[in-house]
Parts: C-alpha cells; structure tokens; sequence
C-alpha cells in the first residue's frame, strides 16, 4: 500500500498491471477476501485513477463469468454470483464492479479474465493445476469425481502474459477480454499427461458423488468450515464445466494461445527437468 500511494508522482504514460488477489482456497473466510480482492484492489485503482495514469490493466479471472452449461461463456454473458456460494468470486465480481464505477469517474481500466492457469510455477506457491500434472506424475491410478468427464478451459501461463501485453498495447479503455486457452476433461488432461510423459495409468476410478459429498460433509463438519469455503464448494466446482470462449481477444487484440498439448509439454519439461515431482 505504501509503495502504491507513489502513483502520484507517475508520468501520465505510465500503464498500471495489478495481478494480486487472494486466490481461491477452502477455509479462507470470506473477510480476507473482501479485505484483500476488494479493499486493496479498489484502494489501488482508485490511487491510479487520482494520479490520471495512461491505463490500468486489471487481471480478474473468467470464473467470474460463471460456469458453462449449453455452451462456452463469454464477455457478453456478464458475471454470474448467483450460480455457488464461493466468497472468493463475489470478491472477483465485487471489485471488477466497483472498478467500473471508478472507471465512468476518469480510470482508464482495461479488464483481463484468465481461465484456468497451468504452466512452470513455484514449489512454495504452486499453481493448482500444474500441482496436479505434478500428481498424475507420481501416483499409478487415475481418481476423479463423478466420472471426470466436466470440460474445464485451460490456459497457459505465457499465453497469459502475452494477453495481458497485448491487452495493455492494443485495447481501448472500458473493453474486458477473456483469455483462454482449450477445454478439456480431468480424464482427457490425465491422458494427456499420461501418455507425454510416459507413464500409464494402471488403473482408473471414478467416486460417485454421493459417497463425495458425504465425505466433503464430513470434513467441513470436522474442520468448521462453511458450505460455500469448505469441501463441498471444492465438490461443486470440480462437478461443473468451465468453458470459455477467447473469440474477442482473437479477433480484437490478435491474441493465439498455444494447444494444450504445446502446453504441457512445457509445463512437464519444467516439471521434470529439474526433479520438481
């Protein structure tokens, strides 16, 4: 906060990129997301807009959007609150909101909403997915919920930073871009890694959601969590899809994600190249 509040001083050319939040993770109250994914990002935006910066490059997240059912989501579609109860994308939609407000107020915001992010990431902060490919690594057996067949859009981390460079050189003030990557299943992405790194699965199993969500019960009940920050939240966002749609950002910013598969072949050569399993 104390380094923000220099914004004043920055030349008027100067573009803002604000990435932090307080991502998701079951037991975080939903205090620290408010404080953090809300307070902190509109203090931040609001300093931004006093110092008359050139623009101010917001990283959301697609999620925000809500999950997928006949088809992809997209901008048009708007946010989506009301579909779960996870405190950590009422904060998400909550701050992008406000931003907008601050926005018909002089900010010169540019929204960008990541899918979901694999790639190379750090052993101290992993990133979920890659934390995943990093299972399906060491363990024999494939697990999934209820069949595992929920098409999920995955998108790599340089695919991400490049959206972001081109959002920040190319997009006119008030515009929000998706920026995603392909759809795939947790069975397809095991597969996937599967068979690039070589390693087989000897056997594959499927919980039933029931037997999950007695389980998921139990350990919110024993850990004092609530439904929408607990293990049932975890449940409903595993057993729903996520697709999305990047035509926007193609069309407007000229942006080309990687195929998945380019992409996990980075992703395992960082996993793998330095024994990082």
């Amino acid at each position: 906060m104390e380094r923000a509040a220099d914004l004043s001083s920055l030349n008027p050319e100067t573009t803002v990129f604000h990435l932090a939040a307080m991502r998701w993770r079951p037991g975080v109250s939903a205090e620290l997301y408010q404080r953090l994914n809300v307070v902190g990002t509109m203090w931040l935006a609001e300093r931004a807009r006093e110092a008359d910066v050139a623009k101010f490059v917001h990283v959301s997240t697609a999620v925000s959007f809500g999950p997928s059912e006949e088809r992809p989501r997209c901008e048009a579609d708007g946010y989506n609150r009301t579909t779960h109860r996870n405190p950590y994308v009422h904060s998400r939609i909550e701050s992008a909101i406000g931003m907008k407000d601050l926005q018909a107020k002089g900010l010169r915001l540019v929204v960008v909403s990541p899918a979901i992010i694999f790639g190379p990431d750090q052993r101290d902060h992993p990133n979920r997915i890659t934390d995943h490919v990093r299972r399906i690594l060491r363990w024999p057996a494939d697990i999934f919920f209820d069949g595992g067949n929920q098409k999920r859009n995955l998108v790599y981390v340089g695919d991400v930073v490049r959206g972001i460079t081109l959002a920040e050189q190319g997009a006119q003030c008030g515009e929000e871009f998706i920026l995603g990557g392909e759809d795939v299943s947790p069975r397809e992405l095991s597969s996937t890694v599967r068979r690039l790194a070589n390693r087989p699965a000897k056997a594959r199993f499927s919980i039933p959601p029931r037997v999950a969500n007695r389980v998921a019960r139990g350990l919110d009940g024993l850990m004092g969590r609530g439904a929408g920050n607990g293990a049932q939240e975890s449940l409903w966002l595993l057993r729903r899809e996520w697709r999305y749609t990047s035509h926007k950002a193609q069309t407007l910013l000229g942006y080309r994600p990687v195929t998945l598969e380019n992409g996990l072949r980075q992703t395992l050569r960082f996993v793998l190249g330095a024994g990082r399993i």
